[in-house]
């Protein structure tokens, strides 16, 4: 009788068994690839995490901007005692609704013998109490001609005092906080002291 040789058997492996290898070479080689950040994943942590070292935007104060307060006084004499009329540039209006407008080294005066146009020259500057006196040559009075009269703000002018043994001095019944403008042809500052002349001061309109 012919031998035979014997053949190798092949090794068995159960199929639960071989599932299971290749779901744990699948699981090892997931967790050993690092997976790339996408816009979506940081925006989901940063929403996440609260904000820290200080308020969250949620509580924080909306910053407010404040104003300054503007300047009461803006009247510069010295400059005006030099020809610079650019501190009182502007328009001016009293109490009986007249105005007077200053542009460069030009008045327009609606007020007294107005209207008219004129150059504003000759200033003079007194010292104590701070006054300038301005002429108007092209008024078109010949005979005591009007001026301006240029108070600025904090400046008080002395007042007429009456005489006798109750002997009192006038206030100032302007308002000296801020700067102010007379037109004047007769006179000085006394019309800041006299309650019937208080319309005819002059304050900023503009």
């Amino acid at each position: 009788m012919a031998s035979t040789t014997p053949r190798p058997r092949a090794l068995s492996v159960a199929p639960s068994l071989t599932l299971a290898l290749l779901l744990g070479l699948t699981a090892c080689q997931g967790n050993s690839t690092p997976q790339p950040a996408t816009e979506s994943t940081v925006a989901a942590s940063a929403a996440a995490t609260p904000a820290t070292g200080g308020a969250s935007a949620s509580s924080a104060a909306p910053a407010t901007a404040t104003a300054a307060a503007p300047a009461r006084g803006t009247m510069n004499l010295t400059q005006i005692a030099a020809g610079d009329y650019s501190s009182i540039a502007g328009t001016w209006k009293n109490g009986q609704g007249q105005t007077v407008t200053i542009d460069g080294d030009v008045a327009h005066v609606d007020a007294g013998t107005g209207p008219y146009t004129t150059k504003l020259s000759d200033p003079v500057l007194y010292a104590d109490p701070p006054v300038a006196y301005v002429k108007l040559p092209d008024s078109g009075v010949t005979d005591s001609p009007p001026q301006l009269i240029l108070v600025p703000a904090g400046s008080v002018p002395a007042q007429p005092c009456d005489t006798g043994p109750t002997a009192s001095c006038r206030k100032d019944l302007s308002d000296t906080s801020v700067d102010r403008l007379l037109v004047v042809g007769n006179g000085g500052t006394d019309v800041l002291g006299d309650p019937t002349g208080l319309p005819l001061v002059f304050y900023r309109a503009d």
